[in-house]
């Protein structure tokens, strides 16, 4: 009797471990990622991009009040840490709103390495000049140096193509000549040519085109080609609570871009002193043909010669007497202390 109550016991035990393994498969295909694994995936360039803007490309992000839930602040080194290399931060809209996350996001960015901006969200309906003195004054009161500025232009307030145009010239226009800088100007494609359309004198600005679910951003007359593209207002980056727009950007661009405190730009720098090393090296090698070494060590024998007779001279000349006042005041250009004397 004891062999048939073990077999059927064992046979129990058998299912039981087969039900919760076909439980534990369930709840791995259920949530197939953990919150660890996700910014590993959040540094990538998503797959869902074409080659050509992927290549080459580096990532950046761009925030506002929004990105501070329930007061909690963004871990911007976690963000830097994650792959990304620049960060905008939202600083007014219109002529009053001031972020009030704007200083301390725009110096933990900075201070995390990124190279940090700050954008305006335009309201074409008041004053396009008070706009832009309300968004260098507030700008600077951060303490953040040599940022990156954006006007962020994707409004109408109702108003007509003509007054959106003149209005943008004006708020661009005022905000380099007071800061020296010239603007970016973020805006999508649909909205542009709606809205916009119209001018040539656009192309000189930096275009940061915000265009999503495709592979190739349109990218709007005047412009031939993209600075900034935000291909995503719901990304998921490590050190922001919850959803964030991200964006890419050529590196070459992006270094130009960037403050030249920031990493990516003192990267740029290094590399740019590197090549210019290199090519200095070569050509050293070439003037001095096949015997470089030979020729350096001529050179340095004959300069301890030179060295040497130079201090032979020196011996035999009268010691050098030390300029005194006379000297220092012209009295020893032709004067004498006894012609002076009537």
């Amino acid at each position: 009797m004891a062999t048939p109550v073990l077999a059927l016991a064992a046979r129990r035990a058998l299912v039981a471990l087969l039900v919760l393994g076909a439980a534990l498969v369930a709840a791995s295909i259920a949530h197939p990622a953990s919150a660890s694994a996700a910014p590993a995936a959040a540094s990538r360039v998503p797959a869902g991009i074409a080659d050509q803007h992927r290549e080459g490309a580096v990532r950046g992000i761009d925030v506002s009040g929004h990105q501070h839930p329930r007061d909690r602040a963004i871990n911007f080194a976690k963000v830097r840490r994650a792959g990304f290399t620049y960060a905008f931060i939202k600083a007014t809209e219109g002529r009053g709103f001031v972020n009030e996350w704007a200083t301390a996001d725009g110096r933990a960015s900075a201070r995390a390495g990124l190279a940090t901006g700050f954008y305006h969200f335009a309201r074409p309906s008041s004053s396009a000049r008070q706009q832009a003195q309300h968004f260098v004054r507030e700008v600077r009161r951060t303490g953040v140096r040599s940022p990156m500025l954006v006007l962020d232009l994707e409004t109408t307030d109702g108003r007509s193509r003509a007054h959106l145009r003149a209005w943008s010239r004006t708020w661009l226009v005022t905000v380099e000549r007071a800061t020296g800088e010239r603007p970016i100007l973020y805006t999508g494609p649909g909205f542009w040519k709606g809205s916009v359309a119209g001018s040539t004198a656009f192309s000189k600005y930096p275009l940061w085109v915000a265009h999503y679910e495709t592979k190739h951003p349109t990218v709007p007359a005047p412009w031939r080609g993209y600075a900034i593209w935000q291909h995503s207002d719901s990304g998921r980056v490590a050190g922001v609570p919850g959803r964030v727009d991200v964006n890419v950007a050529p590196r070459a661009v992006a270094e130009r871009l960037a403050p030249p405190h920031s990493a990516l730009a003192r990267v740029a720098a290094a590399r740019a002193t590197k090549a210019a090393t290199a090519r200095s090296d070569d050509a050293s090698v070439s003037r001095g043909g096949e015997r470089p070494a030979a020729g350096a060590a001529t050179s340095d024998k004959a300069a301890k010669e030179r060295s040497a007779v130079r201090s032979k001279e020196a011996e035999l000349r009268p010691a050098e007497r030390t300029p005194g006042l006379m000297d220092r005041f012209g009295f020893g250009h032709g004067f004498s202390i006894g012609s002076m004397v009537r």
